[in-house]
């Protein structure tokens, strides 16, 4: 999961330091040696995350974080080896998580990629959201937090009872006693919560993250916010935590101060998640979605894909965009009916939204044509991705429940390439969305004159 992170520290050492443990994870790397400095480094290329030394001269992370109110970039805040109660007062601060030296690389690099994840999700969700509101069918956020359910799994009972009166002190919200087998166990259907504190310590460790993972696999605890704790000398816990489903980690054991701000935060992004989820729902699908595959239509995909190019101009990257068109379709419907070429497009759009990731939109033009956005996504591996659609396509018969020995067919696709920097050929690349449609169309026509059932790429990004 590359993206691009920015070091602010006056510390030029220490700028190396973290640079070298970074670009090793393939991440672009940008430094800056004060604020100023780094609101520089900011306006030029924005960032994914910024990595932020809690105090410097001229103001540290909670200065900047004043600065980028409203921009939505994480920031880390770089504490000293001893941060007392400085951690929970950064993350009141607004910073989005903390570290303290000595930096273990792993635990950095973890951290790192669970705000990407989360960064990633809330993008997409947002994109769609503004996609929505823009056709007049968003409803407005909340502009609150509502009470929340918050259950308590420590090692023991004890423990957990000593969590939750902790709690009372600092966390306005309703906390409970609770245990993995009465959230996931046989039975368990009536436990819901809307975050979980658990303990992932201890002999039972390993069974605490499967739980943790399980949690994420289940559609009615997917979107459960997870705060994970782990006694300081166990990292390769904490790191684990992260990469299998917590949303945040407390690496250090239970502080109760601490314990209630990464609480606070998970609950207001999981609101956050939820409103936009809704919104997307809300009065959306008569309007932009096509009732016969259920896919969306070209009255949503249109300025879906022009927000996606702006926001890739905005974040230097590239898009890729695929036009596909069902060959010689017009001969189902002749000699089998427009029934049987219905249950066909459905099941292409199925096969289509399987095999293709969360974050890409897959619409229906019109007719047998669709057309796939793949944000943040080179030229290879949207071509990959076009072929294997190409192969899914021939590889079964499709409505074989309707005609004996079902209809064999295969698809054209034609691929076009938007955003920041160039083609293979050397020519700038477009954000202009109907400019790249009509690339793409020209590489489809391309593919129908050569035989059909092939990938060909428009002449921008040959």
């Amino acid at each position: 999961m590359a993206g691009r992170v920015l070091i602010v520290d006056p510390m030029l050492t220490t700028r190396i330091v973290l640079k070298v443990k970074l670009a090793s994870a393939y991440f672009t790397v940008d430094q800056a040696g004060s604020v100023a400095e780094a609101l520089e480094e900011i306006n030029q290329a924005a960032p994914d995350v910024v990595l932020c030394e809690y105090e410097m001269e001229g103001g540290g992370a909670s200065a900047l974080r004043a600065r980028l109110r409203g921009r939505g970039i994480p920031i880390i805040a770089l504490l000293p080896e001893e941060p007392g109660n400085r951690r929970a007062e950064a993350l009141e601060a607004g910073l989005q998580d903390v570290i303290s030296r000595p930096y273990d690389d792993r635990t950095l690099l973890a951290r790192i990629r669970n705000l990407l994840r989360a960064r990633t999700t809330r993008d997409e969700l947002r994109l769609r959201a503004d996609t929505s509101a823009a056709l007049g069918f968003a409803e407005k956020a909340p502009s609150f937090v509502p009470l929340a359910r918050v259950g308590l799994v420590a090692e023991t009972p004890a423990e957990s009872l000593a969590w939750k009166a902790a709690l009372a002190e600092t966390l306005h919200h309703d906390t409970e006693v609770t245990s993995p087998g009465e959230i996931v166990g046989e039975g368990a259907e009536g436990k819901r919560y809307d975050a979980l504190v658990v303990a992932i310590s201890g002999r039972d460790a390993q069974q605490r993250l499967d739980f943790v993972s399980s949690l994420r696999a289940r559609p009615e605890t997917r979107h459960t916010a997870v705060l994970a704790v782990s006694p300081a000398e166990t990292a390769d816990l904490a790191i684990t935590a992260l990469d299998t489903g917590a949303g945040d980690v407390m690496a250090s054991g239970f502080e109760h101060a601490e314990a209630a701000q990464r609480l606070c935060r998970l609950l207001r992004q999981r609101c956050e998640e939820r409103s936009l989820r809704r919104s997307l729902k809300a009065g959306l699908e008569a309007a932009v979605t096509d009732p016969l595959t259920g896919l969306f239509n070209r009255r949503y995909a249109m300025p879906y894909l022009d927000r996606m190019a702006r926001q890739a101009k905005q974040a230097r990257r590239c898009f890729a965009l695929m036009v596909l068109d069902l060959d010689h379709f017009k001969r189902v419907n002749d000699l089998h009916g427009h029934g049987v070429g219905d249950a066909v497009l459905v099941e292409f759009a199925r096969r289509l939204q399987n095999n293709l990731r969360s974050v890409d939109l897959v619409a229906r033009m019109g007719g047998e044509e669709f057309i796939v956005a793949m944000p943040d996504t080179p030229l290879g591996h949207a071509s990959r991705a076009a072929k294997r659609l190409c192969e899914l396509t021939r590889a079964r018969p499709f409505a074989c429940d309707l005609v004996d020995g079902g209809i064999k067919l295969s698809v054209s696709v034609g691929l076009s390439l938007g955003g920041h920097g160039r083609a293979p050929t050397g020519a700038p690349l477009t954000t202009s969305v109907p400019q790249l449609i009509d690339q793409a169309d020209h590489a489809l026509f391309d593919a129908k004159e050569r035989g059909r059932d092939r990938v060909r790429i428009g002449r921008s990004a040959a």
